[in-house]
């Protein structure tokens, strides 16, 4: 589960790791395929600017030796399972660790994000769709209410909020329509370099009689009072009085499905698909509304996504998982969202066939995490994890990775370990 609203803070590293180093596993190189080539190019984009790929070269002379099929390690992954309970790690228990199924799939990947970039036109288009979608089009002036967040024009420090950003339509020679956002009492939606990142369509604020922004609805503002959570397969046939409507826990999560697979605004790319694992049920004045997290999919294996928190600053090999919360408070769907939009670009750089198996994985994070350590693991899974290795940049590169969380029980911390399965590396926060 990843229901915990807490500030996030990366390990410093001194206390939690031994002697891990880039190079993982510190064998020598295997590499598995020989008709692997890097089909990447130089560079990729991002909001505009260009920065170089991650170092893919590198990453494949780290491969681990030890590696086994992706079949064999479906074949043992039961009795991998087993054997990790079972066993007696110095500085890791897995007594009531919840295994994740493992996902059926048939390649491994390191990949590369990108933004997939969005005109000023293409941004001014959609928002007039959606406003027309949720009947608000007659009540939002756009020349005026549609502005813009951009280093290209200056702001107007003299004017009030939102007024002190410049107006698109004053600007629509821009090189990007990221940034553009309305932001009213009646409703809210801000695009970024891949499509829509935040929407309210006012629904909850009106219903609460509060005559702040809409956008307190897509930021989470009124979803703190949880009465119920937990996995949608688990609660899918339960329901709650909503605004308007009747809607169970499962219905509401295929509209919320359906509604982002039909893009906003662009459709998302072969080999991408979506899941709404979790939800968490809260009051709105006396109905309720149910908050699901979403998660992008790639080729069977699950994105790694996390609830909202804030990273310190970005050092080197930073997991970023993804980040959204979608909002239902009635029978017709999505009522508010915020948060990763599934449209960006995955460039795959390395593809391969073996992989560390779970009690491999194991052995070896239990090698290379310091012995004063003691972390109680409460749940285990594959998937890939986005992870940064410059906070200049922002560049983003994906690495198939063992997930396991838990509690250092030393320190009292949640705390977050994601092993390259491909090179044995690890990547870690605490909570």
């Amino acid at each position: 589960m990843k229901n915990v609203k807490k500030t996030i803070s990366v390990v410093a590293g001194i206390a939690f790791l031994a002697c891990v180093c880039m190079a993982g596993c510190n064998s020598s190189p295997e590499v598995s395929n020989d008709e692997n080539e890097d089909s990447s190019s130089d560079v990729v984009i991002n909001n505009g600017q260009e920065w170089e790929v991650y170092d893919i070269e590198h990453y494949k002379e780290g491969l681990c030796g030890g590696r086994i099929s992706i079949e064999e390690c479906a074949e043992r992954y039961s009795k991998d399972i087993e054997a990790v309970k079972a066993s007696d790690y110095r500085n890791l228990s897995f007594d009531s660790c919840q295994f994740d199924e493992l996902p059926e799939f048939d390649e491994l990947y390191v990949m590369a994000e990108e933004d997939h970039g969005i005109t000023t036109q293409e941004s001014w288009d959609y928002l007039e769709e959606w406003l027309d979608s949720i009947g608000k089009r007659d009540l939002v002036d756009m020349e005026k209410e549609v502005r813009i967040v951009t280093p290209e024009v200056e702001w107007d420090e003299t004017q009030e909020f939102p007024y002190s950003y410049p107006a698109l339509c004053e600007h629509m020679d821009l090189s990007s329509g990221g940034g553009a956002f309305i932001t009213t009492t009646d409703c809210h939606m801000q695009i970024s370099y891949d499509g829509a990142y935040s929407m309210s369509d006012g629904k909850m604020n009106q219903y609460l009689q509060d005559t702040r922004y809409a956008s307190k609805g897509a930021l989470g503002e009124y979803s703190d009072n949880v009465v119920a959570e937990g996995a949608v397969s688990q609660l899918a046939d339960e329901s709650w009085p909503l605004i308007s409507g009747e809607l169970t826990v499962g219905e509401g999560a295929e509209l919320v499905k359906s509604y982002f697979e039909a893009g906003t605004p662009f459709p998302i790319q072969d080999g991408v698909s979506l899941k709404v694992p979790e939800v968490r049920v809260f009051t709105l004045g006396d109905v309720y509304g149910y908050d699901y997290f979403i998660q992008r999919i790639y080729k069977g294996i699950p994105i790694a996504y996390r609830d909202y928190g804030t990273f310190s600053e970005p050092t080197y090999g930073i997991p970023q998982e993804d980040v959204k919360n979608a909002y239902v408070v009635d029978a017709e769907g999505v009522s508010a969202y915020c948060g990763k939009n599934a449209s960006a670009v995955l460039t795959e750089l390395y593809s391969d066939h073996l992989m560390l198996g779970l009690s491999r994985a194991v052995q070896m994070m239990s090698e290379n995490i310091a012995p004063q350590v003691n972390i109680d693991v409460k749940e285990a899974g594959l998937e890939y994890v986005p992870v940064t290795f410059s906070s200049e940049s922002g560049s983003i590169t994906l690495f198939p990775c063992w997930r396991f969380s838990g509690t250092n029980l030393v320190k009292g911390e949640e705390m977050v370990i994601y092993a390259d399965v491909l090179t044995g590396e690890l990547y870690y926060y605490t909570m």
